[in-house]
């Protein structure tokens, strides 16, 4: 096996196929004495004749006809991994270890769509943890590139991809009691909120928004999900701050919510796609290019720029 040459290999099987030194030649993109050099290398290599020569033509040997059989499924194997490096060369094959968070999925979804129809090939492995923890993970390489809120250090690479900020959520029911968030009557109602540690980010804007605007909750409820935020909410069980971005794929919710968003300079922050800038591997780069591609079809749309990485 440490003397077998894949061009040899594929000679033998272009002319065992075509039974014919200049058709076969011609298939393989060689001269014909060239072709001839190889066979005999081959067959040298072997020590076997594999071809009879006659006046009918060329024909296998016994030896050279189960040959032929055994390095069939060999050179298709060889054709599959050259294919599959090509991909893997140009990122299109491979797999992507990507971080988000609830509030970060509709920034991620519009370039993750885009990134699976072009290439199909690639594994994503995802990662639902706070951002926070996906910068971690990226620093030390079990997550390949994450969504977070725009708190990064100046190891990492990063680009903008999107703007969140805080709604204010009250069921319908208590429309006559409130209006929004700077209703006196506010400071009595029950808050459901996320727990501190599963979104971090989000507590720190909740708290410094009641610091803004003078609030003090006589009793917080605390919940895992935002989706349980929500469904409390509905049922009248108390008010909530959420990030409006995690409405969005709820379309609102139902008709026994309200939301009112807050345009607080402390109620607002960017969402970042985050990266190692000096360890990218091919499949990286290519979901980068596709990422930069969808944004700035974005920007334009919107009548804004794309700024480069």
């Amino acid at each position: 096996m440490n003397r077998m040459n894949l061009e040899l290999i594929r000679s033998f099987a272009a002319l065992g196929e075509e039974r014919h030194y200049g058709v076969a030649a011609r298939r393989l993109g060689i001269s014909q004495p060239s072709l001839t050099k190889q066979i005999r290398r081959l067959e040298d290599l072997l020590g076997a004749p594999l071809f009879l020569r006659s006046r009918q033509g060329t024909e296998l040997t016994t030896f050279g006809r189960a040959f032929l059989e055994d390095v069939r499924p060999f050179l298709r194997q060889a054709e599959t991994i050259w294919e599959r490096g090509l991909l893997s060369a140009v990122g299109e094959r491979g797999r992507l270890a990507v971080g988000f968070s609830f509030s970060s999925i509709p920034a991620m979804a519009r370039i993750l769509q885009i990134f699976q129809m072009k290439c199909p090939d690639v594994s994503l492995l995802f990662e639902d943890v706070a951002s926070e923890r996906q910068l971690e993970k990226i620093r030390d390489g079990n997550l390949d590139v994450g969504f977070v809120r725009h708190t990064v250090g100046l190891d990492l690479a990063h680009r903008i991809v999107a703007t969140d900020r805080l709604v204010f959520l009250f069921p319908n029911a208590w429309r006559d009691r409130i209006d929004d968030i700077g209703s006196p009557q506010v400071k009595h109602l029950p808050f459901i909120a996320l727990r501190p540690e599963s979104s971090p980010g989000l507590e720190r804007h909740m708290q410094a928004l009641f610091v803004e605007r003078d609030i003090e909750p006589e009793r917080i409820h605390r919940v895992r999900a935002a989706l349980t935020v929500i469904a409390m909410v509905a049922e009248g069980l108390g008010v909530a701050l959420l990030h409006e971005s995690a409405l969005l794929p709820l379309g609102l919710m139902t008709e026994h919510i309200t939301a009112r968003p807050i345009d607080d300079v402390c109620a607002r922050w960017e969402v970042a796609m985050v990266w190692r800038q000096h360890e990218q591997g091919p499949t990286l780069k290519r979901f980068l290019q596709e990422a930069e591609f969808v944004l700035a079809q974005k920007n334009a749309v919107g009548g804004g720029k794309s700024s480069k990485w």
